[in-house]
């Protein structure tokens, strides 16, 4: 069994730190979640994951406010991939490198820019650091615009769509060999010589 410090959002929008009890029986682990309330209301009712509404203002330094976002604030796979390609001196855990995946991964994303507008200003250095977010970089200003059109609805099948062309023109850049393979899956065959 292990002990970790997880991060929980309770219904009234409180978020903070829990320790929960992981790598454990399931029953363990579900005993140990159902045993958490609130500091500020006392409900159970809470999730795992949330982001702390303390971001330092865009005034601060862009080292306060990476900083910030990696200890506090919504971190996902292809969030920290970008932050790892603007902190790249920055010694990190972090090995999974990816795009965002759906809308859910690209506002994580989006949350991050939001508050270092800087790197939105300069995604070459993600590109630099993993050539296969060229994709993603080069459609990103029109990701912004779905997701502004389309996330009020809690429906984002155009900006989907669009992540799933630029996927696939990643992967292909990602894993060349897969790519190669796919191809000539899908090439006619030769009928045999006789």
């Amino acid at each position: 069994m292990k002990i970790s410090e997880q991060r929980v959002t309770c219904k009234c929008g409180h978020v903070f730190e829990a320790e929960l009890v992981t790598d454990a029986p399931i029953a363990v682990a579900v005993a140990s979640m159902k045993s958490v309330r609130c500091p500020k209301c006392g409900s159970q009712d809470i999730g795992l994951g949330g982001s702390y509404n303390d971001a330092p203002p865009l005034t601060a330094s862009i080292l306060d406010r990476a900083s910030w976002w990696r200890e506090r604030g919504e971190v996902g796979t292809s969030s920290l991939t970008i932050w790892c390609a603007f902190t790249a001196g920055v010694i990190t855990p972090h090995r999974d490198f990816c795009y965002p995946l759906d809308p859910d991964d690209f506002r994580r994303c989006k949350l991050l820019l939001d508050l270092l507008p800087e790197w939105r200003a300069d995604f070459s250095k993600v590109v630099e650091r993993f050539s296969w977010f060229k994709p993603f970089a080069d459609r990103w200003q029109s990701f912004e615009v779905l997701y502004a059109e389309e996330s009020p609805k809690n429906l984002c099948p155009k900006l989907y769509d669009l992540m799933q062309l630029a996927r696939k023109e990643a992967d292909a850049i990602r894993y060349p060999k897969r790519a190669d393979a796919r191809n000539q899956k899908r090439s006619p065959v030769e009928p045999p010589r006789r």
